[in-house]
């Protein structure tokens, strides 16, 4: 018997159509339960960072950055004031850019060498630099500039930083020292002999309590503020600590070092909420990252989660919106 051939059809599968109008209205209807209620549904997956700004006029490294902490997304119009980021550089001045096209960057110059870190203080009225000129000043982050020349350490300044309630100061320096001040009068408070070599990063703690503090003698050190005391010593990295901080609920610190690692201690909350430093049990969780092949880390920054800063040796600050 002859068989027939079949004709293939032409048609497009109903899965290979292009979805009408009806049916994409309909995806994008809220699936709903058994009950009747819309059915919860996962976030969407975040976009990568895209460049939302890019500063340049530094005439060296770019060696610490920051936000004004009255910071808000670029999409809410407000006070150009708010939306500011402010850079040290080793070219010895402090610039404030602002986002705002119309106005022009704030350029305070004043130190004789290099800056090696600014710290914003949170009201953004003000700034703190350390230079290797072995003094902090304090500026009024305004058009004129005005500055206060704090001198209390015999070398170079290579940390500083606010505490969170804007009441204290701390800077370290290669003079091996820990010390602090009072910002409302800008004071001396005390010294702390922090370390066998140099300083080269501290911070107090969220509720100003305590202080870390990392060296170049590779510990990293923590420091009961009320005493003046040592709590206890990391001596986990094998190289400089180049950065040290706390997390932002103060139960654990992070340090940077030049052995290319990132150590992580979360102790701190068994030792605060004790209130008895000395008593505490040094029963550790240690988390260790490699963080490639470089010989340093760069430093932990203090910023909103919807920004990004990258700083880079050409003198060039790019914040990245996420």
């Amino acid at each position: 018997m002859k068989r027939t051939a079949t004709k293939k059809s032409t048609a497009t599968p109903s899965y290979m159509r292009p979805k009408t109008a009806t049916q994409t209205k309909e995806e994008l209807q809220p699936r709903r339960t058994a009950a009747g209620k819309p059915e919860a549904r996962l976030p969407s997956t975040p976009a990568d960072p895209v460049l939302e700004r890019s500063f340049r006029g530094h005439k060296d490294t770019i060696t610490s950055v920051g936000f004004n902490p009255n910071l808000y997304p670029l999409s809410i119009r407000i006070t150009p004031f708010s939306k500011q980021v402010i850079s040290g550089s080793l070219d010895g001045t402090v610039t404030v850019w602002n986002f705002s096209s119309q106005l022009r960057p704030f350029r305070f110059i004043g130190h004789k060498l290099g800056i090696n870190e600014i710290s914003v203080h949170p009201s953004g009225t003000m700034i703190a630099s350390a230079s290797s000129d072995a003094t902090v000043r304090l500026w009024s982050n305004t058009v004129e500039g005005r500055s206060q020349i704090l001198k209390a350490h015999n070398a170079p300044v290579k940390t500083v930083n606010f505490s969170c309630d804007g009441a204290l100061l701390l800077t370290g320096s290669d003079d091996k020292t820990l010390k602090v001040y009072t910002v409302l009068d800008r004071k001396f408070q005390y010294s702390i002999n922090a370390h066998s070599n140099w300083v080269r990063s501290a911070q107090f703690s969220p509720d100003a309590r305590m202080i870390v503090s990392g060296s170049d003698d590779r510990t990293v050190r923590l420091w009961d503020v009320a005493s003046k005391s040592l709590v206890h010593t990391y001596s986990d990295h094998e190289g400089i600590i180049h950065s040290v901080r706390f997390h932002p609920d103060g139960t654990c610190i992070a340090s940077g070092s030049y052995d290319r690692t990132i150590k992580v201690s979360a102790e701190i909350s068994c030792r605060v909420d004790l209130g008895h430093p000395e008593q505490a049990t040094p029963a550790t969780l240690r988390r260790t990252r490699r963080a490639g092949d470089r010989s340093g880390l760069p430093s932990f920054g203090q910023i909103p989660s919807v920004f990004f800063i990258r700083r880079h040796a050409q003198g060039l600050i790019r914040v990245m919106n996420t």
